[in-house]
């Protein structure tokens, strides 16, 4: 689930806003080519880093399996089937 996934990226970001209590407004990973963040995904950095501080990588992975499972859900809710 997290080879090719940006979980990481977003696990470290989450953690240094929980941490500073600060937004990055630009990204504090590519260095030196520093882009600016204006992104949703930042958002829920915070929530996958919260989820880390807690259970690990192992409470990530149960977090995204459970998206991954409603998202399955509501499609098919949505779609009378």
């Amino acid at each position: 689930m997290f080879r090719y996934s940006d979980a990481g990226w977003h696990i470290r970001t989450g953690e240094s806003i929980l941490s500073t209590r600060r937004f990055p407004y630009r990204s504090i990973f590519l260095h030196p080519v520093r882009s600016t963040l204006v992104r949703l995904g930042v958002g829920f950095g915070c929530v996958d880093g919260a989820v880390y501080g807690l259970g690990g990588l192992s409470a990530v992975a149960m977090l995204y399996g459970l998206a991954v499972a409603g998202s399955v859900w509501l499609w098919f809710r949505l779609n009378g089937c």
